[in-house]
């Protein structure tokens, strides 16, 4: 301010006195300031006599009783929620999601691996957990162990994985939700079945998964995957909501007639799902119900592979985004190229993707006994190694 106006020392030092001590006057002073400031002074400008100024006796508030002063103090202030919007630089692909197939496994992969693959923990323990109520066993996870058929329960950790990383979504791909195995029962595709209660368990499968991804509509998404186990075989239904379209993704290569391979499903499926779009007002529930199911065909697809199904599954819900098969970035070999040790290599990262996501409440209970195995002599180890498949094998059977 002293740049604008120059001031005299005068006007803002205190004023000496007898005995050396400075006399305040404040008040006086602070006027002088002011009126000799043009910027911070109103149009009438100052008066020394204005500035000192005492409240009338008439004008006194009395002191707020005790009685009243307690009910203020109740009062709490509330604010508007603020909506948080993740920063770009948190999205991909700054922050990469995908798992790699170039990457060797790190150390952490291959310490929490080797200690659930041990399998020498009570197989009914919780190793997956979230807030919203999914739990799932030791056993289940064991099943990721190459060779072996994954449990329906381990699809359903990595559906919650999925929907957990929507968050981190690059903003030029697709919105996508990842639905539950069981959206529909076994009983539920049945012809004979009455309709309306089909669309019941598949209504109530769905709000299930909105409560836990914490949204209110499926408006807005834009590809749906659903999952299904028919014949003890996975594959995946992808419908575009977008641009109505019905994709069926199966790693066999059978040439099988459609409906007899599928047995009507992903039409039941369709045809349930566009019911509860319509409950909902989606406004292309009805040009998806005219759509035909189409069977991709891939050149990563499979003759005689018919284990890693789940895995298979996993992947492609992992990377389609409804792309021509071309550019899909899905990373996986041919059958006769090497795919058997690619297969074996996700087996591992996703099992340790799904134990160490910020989703599983377990993820402390695995980081510590992941130390605690690191105790184990390496004898020990070896010898769990040696029978881990046999032993992994034998629990699964006689749990599952």
């Amino acid at each position: 301010m002293s740049q604008l106006t120059p001031l005299d020392e005068a006007d803002y030092t205190n004023t000496p006195t007898r005995d050396g001590t400075a006399k305040h006057n404040d008040d006086v002073n602070v006027a002088r300031l002011l009126k000799k400031m043009p910027i911070l002074r109103t149009d009438d400008g100052f008066d020394e006599q204005e500035v000192v100024m005492e409240t009338p006796p008439n004008q006194i508030l009395a002191p707020l009783p005790i009685s009243a002063v307690k009910q203020i103090s109740k009062i709490k202030e509330t604010h508007p929620t603020r909506n948080k919007t993740l920063l770009a630089i948190l999205r991909s692909p700054f922050t990469r999601k995908k798992v790699s197939l170039a990457t060797r496994w790190s150390k952490a992969e291959i310490n929490i691996s080797e200690t659930i693959f041990a399998a020498n923990k009570d197989v009914w323990n919780t190793v997956f957990e979230t807030k919203h109520g999914i739990i799932v066993s030791r056993v289940s996870l064991e099943t990721m162990y190459p060779g072996l058929k994954v449990h329906i329960s381990v699809l359903d950790c990595w559906s919650a994985v999925l929907n957990s990383e929507d968050k981190f979504r690059n903003k030029k791909d697709p919105k996508r939700m990842f639905c539950y195995c069981n959206m529909l029962g076994d009983k539920d595709f049945d012809i004979t079945v009455n309709e309306e209660e089909r669309i019941k368990t598949f209504n109530t499968n769905m709000d299930r998964i909105l409560r836990y991804t914490e949204k209110k509509t499926i408006i807005g998404f834009d590809l749906l995957f659903i999952p299904i186990l028919y014949s003890k075989h996975y594959y995946v239904i992808c419908f575009n909501l977008t641009q109505p379209q019905v994709h069926v993704i199966d790693n066999l290569a059978s040439k099988a007639d459609f409906d007899a391979k599928y047995g009507q499903r992903p039409q039941i499926m369709q045809k349930t799902l566009c019911s509860y779009l319509e409950i909902v007002g989606h406004p292309l529930a009805s040009e998806l119900k005219m759509c035909k199911p189409v069977r991709l065909e891939m050149w990563w697809r499979t003759h005689y592979n018919s284990v890693d199904c789940g895995i298979f599954v996993m992947r492609h819900m992992e990377t389609y985004k409804c792309t021509p098969i071309k550019v899909w970035l899905c990373g996986l070999l041919k059958e006769v190229e090497g795919q058997r040790g690619q297969l074996n290599d996700l087996r591992v990262k996703y099992l340790v993707k799904i134990l160490m996501s910020d989703i599983n409440i377990q993820k402390d209970a695995i980081v510590a006994e992941v130390r605690q195995f690191a105790k184990v002599r390496d004898e020990e180890k070896e010898a769990l190694k040696k029978s881990r498949f046999e032993r992994i094998k034998e629990r699964v059977e006689s749990a599952i």
